[in-house]
């Protein structure tokens, strides 16, 4: 079976997935790599992969084509990320408008992720000032911690937090979907049928930890 994942995707519910999916069925073998969605879509087409972890929003519209079986796992909020001593570091909540004069740092526009915080900082009215671009989330936590800007992360990518960085409830969040995939009229196979359940589990078991933590 291959399995293909985003970044913050392949550092969360991808390894809790593929660890119990070998629990259950470990005669089957697995293989996973990195793609964002836009590029996992083709291989799943193509037959280069099997199930993919992919997310959609609705700035970016035609991220996800029609021809894909898709199966909602989770909703994933983006928060805001300041360095320790930014000004608003001590508010629980703040708002993209609050950021508006700060220097951001944002991914290159070869990720799905820029169109989305592009797109909320419109609604806010401003085009955000991009000082620096980082793909990889810890890279861009780093600059963060260095002072040098702002930024927004989705939650899945913040279960490590930087020791310089804050990470702040936004108001009015942009929220991505993430899915597990199939191409749609292909063969499912009994592992690719497996390998959908074990991430709805996967899924909702995050969802329940995410619930505790904010309960607490």
């Amino acid at each position: 079976l291959r399995l293909i994942s985003f970044q913050s995707g392949n550092a969360t519910l991808a390894p809790r997935a593929v660890a119990a999916f070998r629990e259950r069925h470990p005669h089957v073998e697995l293989s996973m790599q990195e793609a964002e969605p836009d590029r996992a879509a083709p291989r799943l087409r193509a037959g280069e992969a099997d199930v993919a972890l992919v997310y959609d929003h609705a700035a970016v519209p035609d991220m996800l084509p029609a021809d894909l079986e898709l199966v909602h796992l989770l909703d994933d909020p983006y928060e805001a990320i300041l360095p320790s001593g930014h000004a608003l570091a001590k508010r629980r909540r703040v708002s993209l408008s609050d950021l508006a004069e700060d220097p951001w740092i944002a991914s290159t526009s070869m990720c799905g992720c820029r169109q989305i915080t592009d797109s909320a900082c419109r609604e806010a009215g401003y085009r955000p000032r991009v000082a620096f671009e980082a793909d990889e989330t810890t890279a861009a936590q780093a600059l963060v911690a260095a002072g040098v800007g702002v930024t927004l992360l989705p939650r899945l990518a913040l279960t490590t937090l930087h020791p310089g960085v804050v990470a702040r409830t936004l108001l009015g969040a942009p929220v991505r979907r993430v899915w597990a995939a199939r191409s749609e009229g292909s063969y499912a196979s009994p592992a690719s049928d497996a390998m959908m359940q074990t991430l709805r589990d996967v899924a909702e078991e995050f969802r329940d930890a995410k619930l505790e933590l904010a309960a607490s």
